[in-house]
């Protein structure tokens, strides 16, 4: 695998998360004559597929700076299930509730992990610091 090849097979994951939320807006546009449109279900799409875009890009930003971080309750596996499993028993609404609900509190969830460790990382710096000024001040007065 090279690193191309996580690039592009992260982007068709994106491809693969989002289109099928498309797909159903579009269905819910009323776009055949037969159907109304049925904006709030729209709206929840435009939702759902924000919370899942993010979910990503945090994670995609915040490995660099804290090394993993796949916290949260709707990792792209649990968003598949949902979503499909709400298809296939005709419960699509209620699964775009659920997943607009956990995808944004999976962002919540790591953008505050992120914090936390970032956070963390700026004490032991600090102490680090501190640990370095003593021992400097030590050394200047003969102590070892």
């Amino acid at each position: 695998q090279t690193r191309f090849g996580e690039v592009y097979d992260s982007t068709l994951d994106r491809y693969s998360d989002i289109l099928p939320i498309f797909g159903l807006m579009l269905h819910y546009s009323g776009w055949h004559a037969s159907a109304a449109p049925r904006f709030a279900l729209m709206t929840l799409c435009c939702v759902v597929v924000a919370g899942t875009i993010l979910v990503s890009y945090v994670r995609a930003r915040a490995e660099p700076l804290v090394g993993r971080c796949d916290v949260g309750f709707a990792e792209r596996a649990e968003r598949v299930i949902l979503f499909g499993g709400g298809l296939i028993i005709g419960m699509e609404a209620a699964a775009l509730v659920a997943l607009a609900v956990l995808t944004h509190l999976t962002l919540a969830q790591r953008l505050t992990y992120v914090r936390h460790r970032l956070q963390e990382d700026l004490r032991d710096r600090d102490a680090a610091v501190s640990d370095g000024e003593k021992l400097a001040d030590s050394n200047l007065k003969g102590e070892f």
